[in-house]
């Protein structure tokens, strides 16, 4: 008897035999399970269990032998086993046989060829239980975020997780239990989380969360009202939970609680910016409102750079009040009437180029009303300006007065100078009595006061009859000559001259070319102008020889040796053909 797996050692032998020369082979079973063998020994490792039956055949050449009496028998026992086990997985609540709860079992086995065992994990499965949701925090301010973490007992393991919000399905099914949200909606909500496994699913308990909203206000519009008037403005807040709320008016720090700011009879002292603010747990809101007061123009004034100028000097006029709302329009007025067109800045510049006094207002409005200006007034002084007559043409001998008009009449002080000389002559009128010649030429009017200095230039033209002041004597020429007569004349105005042959009256221009006899005579010189006329007379002598009429054409008259001759010249050489003494 052996274990599975020993090795038992055959061996077959014979008496006797010859020849000696031996072959043995060993049977299990009757069926040959080894290889001949020259010495009739086998060494076996027994790996089947059971009985097994063992006999040898021994040949030589002579013949075979068996020992089919003498087998052997072999007790081959085998090591304790145990076939391998699943794992048992139950619901639980079923039954399984050889369980009684969740756990690893193990098989044991054992004879006296050894031990054997083998383990089974028996599962007991249930569907997901103490389910319970956990949150980072149960009270939050809007926007800010909240961890979830969803557990459960559970086997099989979870597999889904669900998060619900107010019984809705919030959330994607997750994997791990674990969500980070953001509430961005104020308010109390309840959450709970739902978990799966493979069978059957169950619900935590509900988790209330409280979101609060952080304070809010709506915008402020500003805020028109009339001085005297009542005004309510209303604060609209918002906010969980509902927050604290007051004004602050921003001059002063002055406080009023609540939601409604209330003015009776509002005075414009009570102008300016109101905050209102509010504060719950999550933050502190602020919005601002501008209240106006608003009344008509009032303390207008108008005030002017000067209030005394020379005509043509400008003055700054600034037109001002005390208003709410602002001016949107300044007038100024003259005497009563608008001179300026309507002004969104209430400053002029005028150039007073009219002389007198005149009374200034201005008038400003705004949306409230309109109100004028005290009167203001200006004196403007006129500058000393000189009208004078043109020019003075006068015939010698007559009289003359020169006139100096000044146009203001602020003690100007007048005076007429003579420009040649510098002689002054006091006063606005100047008399010239019998004048003469001398007496022609420019004569300034001076006149000043405290605005200006003025002067003006008048010319006296004194005209007189012409003078012939000199003339040719009498000439004596030869024939051919050239002569310019001379006449010079003196006259206011200028004379003009001309020359008159008297022999026929005619005008002759001057130079004047002497060509003959006829040239012969006198002549006159007149002078004129639009006051009369003079004349002088000079004569022209003319010296000849007997030639002069009778030389023939192709000859020239020529003075030789003291007589006048007639010299030929020859037509086909150009050279002297001879003299002809005459």
């Amino acid at each position: 008897m052996v274990c599975k797996g020993a090795n038992v050692i055959f061996n077959c032998s014979v008496a006797d035999a010859h020849p000696m020369e031996l072959t043995y082979h060993l049977y299990e079973n009757n069926v040959i399970v080894s290889n001949s063998s020259s010495k009739g020994i086998w060494n076996r490792t027994m790996t089947t269990g059971g009985k097994l039956v063992y006999r040898c055949k021994v040949t030589n050449i002579i013949g075979t032998v068996t020992n089919r009496t003498a087998s052997v028998t072999v007790t081959v026992n085998e090591p304790s086993s145990v076939l391998p086990i699943t794992m048992k997985v139950v619901t639980e609540g079923s039954n399984l046989t050889m369980m009684n709860q969740s756990g690893e079992y193990a098989c044991k086995a054992n004879n006296p060829c050894g031990d054997a065992t083998h383990s089974v994990e028996i599962d007991v499965q249930f569907k997901p239980e103490m389910v319970k949701l956990v949150v980072s925090k149960t009270t939050v301010c809007q926007g800010e975020s909240i961890f979830f973490n969803c557990s459960a007992n559970s086997n099989p393991v979870v597999h889904s997780y669900q998060l619900y919000v107010n019984g809705t399905l919030v959330n994607e099914v997750h994997s791990g239990g674990v969500w980070l949200r953001t509430m961005a909606t104020g308010g109390v909500f309840v959450c709970k989380c739902k978990v799966n496994n493979k069978i059957g699913a169950a619900m935590s308990e509900d988790v209330t969360i409280t979101v609060n909203e952080p304070s809010s206000i709506l915008p402020f519009t500003r805020k028109e009202v009339l001085e005297g008037g009542n005004l309510i403005v209303m604060c609209n807040v918002s906010g969980i939970p509902p927050p604290t709320v007051f004004w602050v008016k921003k001059s002063n720090g002055e406080r009023t609680n609540g939601t409604d700011l209330l003015f009776t009879h509002i005075r414009r002292t009570q102008s300016g910016d109101y905050t209102c603010i509010a504060n719950n747990p999550c933050n502190n809101a602020s919005e601002t409102v501008e209240i106006d007061v608003q009344f008509k123009p009032e303390m207008v004034k108008l005030v002017a750079s000067k209030t005394t100028v020379c005509q043509g000097e400008s003055i700054f006029f600034n037109c001002s009040a005390n208003s709410e709302p602002a001016i949107h329009s300044y007038q100024l007025y003259k005497n009563g009437t608008m001179v300026n067109e309507v002004h969104s800045g209430g400053v002029w510049l005028r150039t007073m180029a009219t002389g007198g006094v005149f009374v200034y207002k201005c008038k400003v409005t705004n949306s409230v009303g309109i109100a004028m200006s005290e009167n203001v007034s200006i004196t403007v002084n006129e500058l000393a300006t000189i009208k004078t007559p043109g020019n003075s043409t006068l015939a010698e001998g007559e009289n003359l007065t020169l006139s100096c008009q000044v146009s203001s009449d602020q003690f100007p002080s007048v005076s007429w100078v003579r420009v040649v000389s510098g002689k002054r002559f006091n006063g606005g009128y100047l008399f010239l009595q019998n004048v003469s010649r001398n007496a022609a030429g420019e004569y300034r009017c001076e006149a000043s006061n405290l605005c200006s200095n003025d002067s003006r230039v008048t010319v006296v033209d004194v005209q007189y009859v012409p003078e012939i002041t000199h003339i040719s004597t009498p000439q004596t020429l030869n024939r051919g000559e050239m002569l310019t007569l001379n006449c010079t004349a003196d006259g206011n105005p200028a004379p003009t001259i001309t020359w008159t042959r008297l022999s026929n009256g005619n005008i002759v221009n001057m130079p004047l070319t002497v060509t003959g006899k006829e040239y012969e005579g006198d002549y006159r010189c007149t002078a004129l102008n639009s006051i009369g006329t003079v004349t002088k007379v000079t004569s022209i002598t003319i010296n000849r020889g007997s030639c002069d009429e009778i030389c023939s054409v192709g000859t020239t008259c020529q003075q030789f040796e003291g007589r006048y001759v007639c010299l030929c010249v020859d037509e086909n050489t150009g050279g002297s053909c001879g003299m002809c003494v005459l």
